[in-house]
């Protein structure tokens, strides 16, 4: 999927819009305004600039920004966990008292730069520069992305894929790229025990060697992470087809052990640029969300339409043009709906202008379990639905559509990302 470059403090302010996460660190911080300003938010935009728009992994936190969200969900838990067992052994009331502070900026910092080691793993970037496809790496010169668009790439749009050769990082190449992350002299001030126990708490999985007390709290903020996503997950079933490469052949040759599983064909991903080796496309946030294969498409147009076809649908392609751009997760607001067991019934509650826009109830979107505002707030966003009021007697505000939109509540194109 291409995204367009963004500003570090346009995806942390659109990501606080929705999970109000900078204030919640703010609280579990315990710290001043100004020090907070100072110190931990300067982390939360270094994390935003060297992740800028992606996601965490194919089964969790799978969405745009994804891994940001993480990095400040887990760093969220690590604060609220901070208690007296944060310190290491042998530590007197006394060193505990004037050490607090920096043990917790210590468990909130080793938190998000855990983030990084997961992302390089899990997700594939890539972007043009002078003609080609260059991919963004760990330790290179430009460790950022954003930096690397910006001053190595010179691009302002990139590529986010899958990898199906996932790999992994150890505890010690996890800590080396921190030093990406952090600035230099960042802990100079800090006590070297404090600093030594942050940089052994940087791990996105299990411990090598001594689990130290900080180490249990970060590790404790990355796992109850993890486990929010998967309760803030429940909600309603959406149908997509199988992957692209899954077919006769593919599974032969699987079976016969003459082709890894690496290098079954991947669906092609959106311009620019393609995937290298071992990449697959990124079409969907949820992990069972694949692309519908071509061959069951119902929105593509024949490659030859005869002289008798019917002319193209002007909003029809304008909505098949903006799938090209639209988030997954606002395109599956549609796909939702239609799958509803009683979407008759729904249906049956619209009411349409005389130009064909279809006015949708409250009640509409809180069958799909997510709050009516969220989902209200991001189609408005999108310029797909503006808040309009029904007719009388009860007069109760409905959320009017635009033409695209209309189209794919009414299945006339069907909301799949391309």
């Amino acid at each position: 999927m291409e995204f367009k470059l963004r500003s570090p403090l346009e995806l942390v302010d659109a990501l606080d819009t929705k999970t109000k996460l900078i204030q919640l660190l703010e609280t579990a911080a315990g710290v001043t305004v100004s020090q907070f300003n100072d110190f931990y938010k300067p982390l939360v935009y270094g994390l935003a600039a060297y992740v800028l728009e992606c996601p965490l992994q194919r089964d969790a936190y799978a969405e745009p920004s994804g891994a940001l969200r993480f990095g400040m969900t887990a760093a969220l838990f690590a604060l609220r966990n901070t208690t007296t067992k944060i310190f290491s052994n042998g530590q007197g009331s006394e060193r505990r008292r004037l050490l607090s502070e920096q043990y917790k900026y210590a468990a909130f910092a080793a938190s998000l730069a855990s983030v990084l080691p997961i992302v390089h793993s899990k997700v594939h970037v890539t972007a043009m520069k002078e003609g080609q496809a260059a991919v963004w790496a760990a330790y290179h010169a430009y460790p950022q992305l954003e930096n690397w668009l910006k001053a190595f790439a010179r691009a302002d749009r990139y590529e986010i894929a899958w990898r199906t050769n996932e790999g992994s990082f150890s505890q010690s190449n996890a800590v080396a790229l921190s030093a990406d992350f952090f600035k230099v002299g960042q802990w100079q001030y800090f006590d070297k025990e404090v600093v030594q126990d942050l940089y052994d708490s940087i791990s996105p999985g299990q411990k090598q060697g001594k689990e130290t007390p900080l180490w249990l709290t970060v590790h404790e903020g990355l796992t109850l992470a993890h486990e929010y996503e998967r309760k803030a997950a429940v909600g309603t079933y959406i149908p997509m087809g199988m992957p692209e490469g899954v077919g006769a052949e593919s599974l032969a040759a699987m079976a016969d052990g003459k082709q890894p599983a690496s290098a079954i064909a991947q669906p092609a991903p959106a311009a620019p640029s393609k995937p290298a080796s071992g990449a697959a496309a990124i079409t969907h946030t949820s992990p069972a969300s694949e692309r519908v294969p071509q061959s069951e498409r119902t929105d593509t147009a024949p490659s030859a339409p005869s002289q008798s076809a019917e002319p193209a649908n002007p909003v029809h392609e304008s909505a098949r043009n903006l799938l090209k751009t639209l988030p997954s997760h606002v395109a599956e607001i549609f796909v939702a709906i239609r799958a509803k067991p009683n979407y008759a019934d729904l249906k049956a509650t619209w009411t349409f202008t005389d130009d064909g826009l279809a006015q949708i109830t409250v009640d509409t979107i809180k069958s799909l379990g997510r709050g009516p505002t969220d989902i209200a707030t991001d189609l408005k966003a999108l310029n797909l639905a503006k808040t309009v009021q029904g007719p009388p007697p009860g007069r109760r505000n409905l959320l009017q559509l635009s033409p695209e939109a209309t189209a794919f509540l009414l299945g006339e194109v069907d909301a799949i990302v391309q």
